[in-house]
């Protein structure tokens, strides 16, 4: 019943939608006709055929709706303690009592009488008998109106001679306009007006028999049955209302086929005689045709018949199309599925050759009788087995009669080859627990066990990484949560040392080794860290470097997912790698690595993330406001994650705007304040909904905690010479900085502005101390002037007046793109003049900076003498720390810094360097490592030659040298960079470099 509601609807609204896009390009025969497929299906509440394809989603009532909880008709009314029947605590009749009484016994009046009532039934047998009500209803109100009209029309009529009608014409006194009536006996019915009119007659007759031969007379019965049966549905309504239009229009068409084109300007004066009455509800309750309308309606058919539309072939076929498969899907009905088995599970759809790959989807589930059951989901196909009971524990012997794995344990069990499998069987008995561990070989139609490993506890979960290899890991017992790996298949046991956590999760990918396990607190879900191994268990890598873990489900299958968020580097510079890794019971997602995405504090790759909630789903949502040199690109994608890592994206949006008002820019110029306050309310819109999971835009962070929530209220609107206005809204105070910056468009943004607002000391070139030091001075540095543009630092210096540049009080710093710096400190008003030199202009500034002008001041003591020639590459491989190591990135996995720490130190020795360049003979599909220590900041791209062992190296930073030769000082000294390549037979390093490039 409800499929036929719901088919009945969605088709109604797809020729809704069809005449409402394409009507006017149809023929109105064709616009009428399409209200016959929707009628035939109001009518006809069953399906015509069976497809192999379900064509519309099953609707089915919920399960609430299908109790008897409903109680009606009461028949007697007794006390509790005179009625017999004796109730539970819940309320429901205990089965003692007077079951030969008549009736349902109900407990009311707050326990003190028993009302019986003679029938019960569920709250859809009620809306079932409320339909009917309604259906029989509407009926005699049809049936009541029609037969009253009828009676009316035979008491006034009187036959019109001479029409060579094929039915009987009738002149009505009193008639609002000219029909066509009656189902067994039809007839037309005219006013006297337009039997007083012998053109007037002709053009009523045509328009009236048009009808006839359409047989509406009858369709308009059937609309009543339709209205009678769905009188609750405004969809109905609506349908019969457009359906009479229609068939005016269609009746306008084929009266003008007869009385050709030339009386087109007459027909239509004649319709506007006769159709001066307005439509009324009633209307749509009698079964005739009927002139009147309303001025839309009207209007329609005047427009037609003045002048005929164009019909296109293509929203003809357009509308065939649609029609024909939208029907299809109404009127068809989903093949049925198979009889279920012997265990009441659903049959599969076909039984064809298993794939290869197909043990990977395995779920392998066990029944209370130790009866093990392996479903597989393939392509379109659900196979299920069930195999023999598994065999009770040896340990059980003596204790126990059962032969089988009964009960009800906590099971983990998965295929780890087309053949192979374990099984982990968990018997709770309160804190403590016995576990027992199977192993198939036949794809889990038998099992036999293997061990049982003392756990102590529950099991908190199981790793499964090959046929001779698992790991048990239990919940907290007595203060400590072993977890235990076999390497032989389950003869021996081994404890995995950890660190004071529990495991949380255990993500295998046995493809490539990998064993990721995630480590906090189990009650509360809280990560406080993860061990990873790349050797299947072998050796264990710790990381509690502050990295976090959230649940969410990123792919919308119900069972929320691990979303790992990974810090690398130092204080100064930080990666973070965004990891979401799968995990479910069917096994039919990669395992590990499925989608990731990276952030770090490079200003290039600012980007923030969020865990937002719409609709009761889990999405992510990427945030990039991006600004460089005054050009910005705000961008956002909302995002889940399919079952392969790929991201489906359901919104996303961007603006490209620039804050640079110069007129020499103006061509390139583009500022919308609307299309920008559009955008930001798009996304201020989804932040509401959403978590920070992890944002590395500097400007972005500090507007949030500005803003006390997660609201992008644009940082840069914050204009030290022209602040916003908090009263006005983001779109006022957008007008305003346009408005300003027009009349100041030198003062509103330049590259200094840009390279201040987002510097960091890997921007610049020197000793990473230093700069460590200085860039929080001159990133909080405030501008106290205009921004000026010269064309060479020398006429900076003449135009500021600063003439002379005395020792001591300048200091030049030297970006990584080589552009200078210049910092000159005015120590009697504590600010420094600002000049970046980018080769083609030079921009400055004013800046009151108290503590970066003490820092200029006294810079030279901060100083300690540097190395003036290339650092000695195969020393510095010796001394190379793991905690030095800032980043690494390869194509594959994550090499452990102390790893690669190791394989550099062992080379230290055999490496033959040069400061010859050299083409790499390999491409840049290496592997590189960055370090940093208080001297030198470099980093070393490795290579793997065509020879085993073979192992080219690159060696790029920068060291620090004199700027004058002659005696130089602590403050002549510069940043220069260097590069030396080398060569190093070593198989160990190359080992890691294959693996991993």
């Amino acid at each position: 019943m409800l499929e036929w509601i719901v088919s009945s609807s969605l088709l109604i609204l797809v020729v809704l939608v069809l005449r409402a896009a394409l009507g006017k390009r149809i023929s109105a025969g064709l616009r009428y006709g399409l209200w016959s497929v929707v009628l035939v299906r109001l009518l006809v509440p069953v399906a015509f055929f069976t497809l192999a394809v379900t064509p519309l989603p099953a609707v089915k009532a919920p399960e609430a709706l299908h109790e008897e909880s409903i109680y009606v008709l009461p028949v007697d009314h007794t006390p509790v303690e005179e009625s017999g029947v004796r109730f539970a605590e819940d309320g429901t009749m205990e089965p003692f009592g007077d079951p030969g009484s008549f009736g349902y016994a109900r407990l009311e009046d707050e326990g003190r009488t028993v009302t019986r009532y003679a029938e019960r039934i569920s709250p859809l047998e009620l809306l079932g008998w409320i339909w009917a009500a309604g259906t029989a209803a509407m009926a005699l109100v049809l049936i009541t109106a029609n037969t009253r009209f009828a009676l009316r029309l035979r008491r006034v009529r009187r036959h019109l001679e001479g029409t060579a009608a094929p039915v009987p014409v009738y002149v009505a006194p009193g008639l609002p306009s000219p029909c066509l009536t009656g189902l067994f006996r039809p007839a037309v019915y005219v006013t006297e007006e337009a039997a007083a009119s012998p053109a007037m007659l002709r053009h009523v007759l045509a328009h009236e028999l048009t009808h006839y031969n359409h047989r509406d007379h009858l369709w308009s019965v059937l609309r009543g049955a339709a209205l009678a049966v769905h009188w609750w549905n405004p969809l109905v309504w609506l349908a019969v209302v457009c359906s009479r239009r229609d068939g005016e229009l269609a009746c306008d068409e084929g009266a003008l086929k007869q009385l050709g084109d030339g009386e087109r300007t007459a027909y239509g004066e004649t319709l506007l005689a006769l159709v001066t009455a307005k439509s009324k509800p009633a209307d749509l309750l009698r079964f005739s045709t009927t002139m009147t309308g309303g001025k839309r309606s009207l209007k329609e058919r005047i427009q037609r018949i003045a002048r005929q539309p164009k019909r296109l072939a293509g929203a003809t076929a357009v509308v065939v199309i649609v029609l024909s498969l939208s029907a299809l899907a109404a009127f068809g009905q989903a093949k049925e599925a198979d009889a279920p088995d012997a265990w009441n599970r659903e049959a599969p759809e076909s039984r064809t050759s298993r794939p290869d790959n197909a043990w990977r989807t395995a779920v392998i589930t066990l029944n209370e009788d130790g009866v093990p059951y392996i479903d597989y989901q393939y392509g379109n196909t659900a196979e299920f087995l069930n195999g023999e009971p598994i065999p009770a524990p040896r340990a059980w012997e003596g204790q126990s009669e059962k032969k089988h794995l009964t009960g009800s344990p906590e099971v983990w069990a998965k295929l780890v080859s087309p053949n192979d499998g374990w099984l982990v069987a968990c018997y709770e008995q309160g804190a403590a627990a016995e576990t027992y561990v199977y192993k198939t070989a036949d794809g889990g139609m038998t099992w036999t066990e293997a061990a049982m490993p003392w756990t102590g506890g529950q099991i908190a979960d199981v790793g499964f990484l090959r046929p001779d290899r698992l790991i048990v890991a239990r919940k907290p017992l007595n203060g400590g949560a072993s977890c235990l790996i076999t390497r032989d298949g389950g003869e021996t046991w081994e404890e995995i040392e950890l660190p004071d956590a529990q495991v949380l999760s255990i993500v295998c990918n046995p493809d490539n080794d990998v064993v990721f396990m995630q480590l906090g607190e189990l009650e509360s879900g809280r990560a406080a860290g993860y061990v990873l191994s790349h050797d299947l268990g072998d050796t264990w890598t710790l990381n509690d470097s502050g990295d976090r873990h959230v649940q969410a489900d990123l792919d919308h299958d119900g069972v929320p997912e691990d979303l790992g968020l990974y810090r690398r580097g130092n204080e100064s510079f930080e990666m973070w790698t965004l990891l979401w890794l799968s995990k479910t019971e069917s096994g039919s997602k990669p395992y590990y690595d499925d989608w990731t995405d990276r952030a770090s504090t490079s200003h290039v790759e600012w980007k923030s993330f969020f865990l937002c909630r719409q609709g009761g789903e889990d999405y992510l949502l990427r945030y990039t406001p991006y600004m460089g040199g005054g050009v910005c690109r705000y961008a956002y994608q909302l995002f889940y994650l399919a079952a392969d890592g790929e991201e489906v994206v359901v919104q996303e949006n961007s603006v490209e705007f620039d804050i640079i008002f110069s007129p020499d820019y103006a061509e390139q110029h583009q500022y919308d304040p609307w299309a920008i306050n559009a955008f930001m309310e798009e996304i201020n819109a989804l932040l509401a909904d959403s978590e920070l999971l992890l944002s590395t835009d500097q400007n972005l962070q500090a507007t949030f905690e500005k803003e006390g929530r997660l609201y992008d209220s644009l940082w840069w609107l914050d204009d030290e010479d022209n602040p916003r206005n908090e009263d006005l809204t983001l779109l006022d105070n957008l007008l305003n900085y346009a408005n300003y910056a027009q009349d100041h468009s030198d003062d509103v943004w330049s590259p200094l502005a840009d390279l201040l607002q987002n510097l960091t000391k890997d921007d610049m070139q020197g000793d990473p101390a230093i700069l460590s030091d200085l860039v929080p001075y001159l990133r909080t540095a405030k501008r106290g002037s205009r921004f000026y543009t010269w064309d060479s630092v020398a006429d900076a210096y003449d135009g500021h007046g600063v003439g002379e540049r005395p020792a001591g009080l300048l200091m030049e710093l030297r970006m990584r793109d080589t552009s200078p710096l210049h910092l000159f400190a005015n120590l009697e008003n504590d600010s420094v003049l600002m000049m970046l030199d980018t080769g083609d202009q030079v921009f400055s500034a004013f800046y009151s900076a108290p503590e970066l002008c003490a820092y200029i001041a006294d810079f030279p003591l901060h100083v300690r003498p540097f190395s003036s020639t290339e650092p000695d590459i195969n020393e510095l491989l010796a001394h190379i720390t793991k905690d030095g190591i800032t980043s690494m990135g390869g194509g594959r996995g994550i090499i452990p810094r102390a790893d690669i720490a190791s394989a550099l130190n062992s080379v230290s020795e055999k490496a033959a360097m040069s400061s010859e360049d050299r083409e790499p003979e390999t491409g840049t599909n290496g592997y590189k490592v960055w370090y940093h220590d208080d001297s030198y900041n470099w980093h070393i791209l490795l290579e793997a030659g065509e020879t085993t062992g073979d192992v080219y190296l690159t060696f790029e930073g920068t060291t620090m040298t004199p700027a004058i030769l002659e005696n130089p000082g602590p403050a002549d000294l510069q940043s220069t960079p260097y590069k030396v390549v080398g060569f190093v037979n070593d198989e160990t390093l190359y080992q890691l470099v294959v693996e991993n490039r």
